[in-house]
């Protein structure tokens, strides 16, 4: 019995551990993807969804609120450089576009308007970083301009 015990442990922590690489070599994948990407291209993409946005919250009168852009409609949308990058989703706000690449890990692109503040974890050229945690990157430069 104790023998079954110990080989099913053993097998736990082989499997556990090929998963966690199997998950980190993905975000490495994502990753490389996006550095052979067209970067201007999918900043230029990024700003015409945020200037769409802003003239149908014109037209529409609609809030400021974030919007989901589902998958396909961003890849219907003639955003063909986002789109290759196969994303989970794609939020557009007024001041800049997350696109979610992977969800565990954690892989997203923040692309921003031109003269606004950006954050991330990695830049890639300006106006457009890589960011395992959006949230905090955002917090932490609230937290930086509060100091200033």
């Amino acid at each position: 019995m104790k023998r079954i015990l110990m080989i099913l442990t053993i097998a736990a922590v082989l499997f556990v551990a090929l998963f966690v690489r199997e998950i980190h070599e993905r975000g490495q994948l994502r990753v490389r993807a996006v550095y052979a990407a067209d970067h201007a291209r999918i900043l230029a993409e990024c700003r015409a969804l945020m200037a769409a946005k802003e003239s149908q919250q014109r037209s529409e009168f609609k809030g400021s609120a974030p919007e989901i852009q589902v998958v396909d409609r961003v890849d219907r949308s003639g955003m063909r450089e986002i789109a290759l990058l196969k994303p989970s989703y794609v939020t557009i706000s007024d001041k800049e576009v997350m696109i979610c690449l992977s969800a565990l890990p954690r892989v997203y692109v923040l692309a921003f308007k031109t003269n606004v503040q950006e954050y991330g974890t990695e830049r890639i050229t300006n106006g457009l970083w890589l960011s395992p945690h959006p949230s905090q990157d955002r917090m932490q430069l609230g937290t930086h301009n509060a100091g200033q």
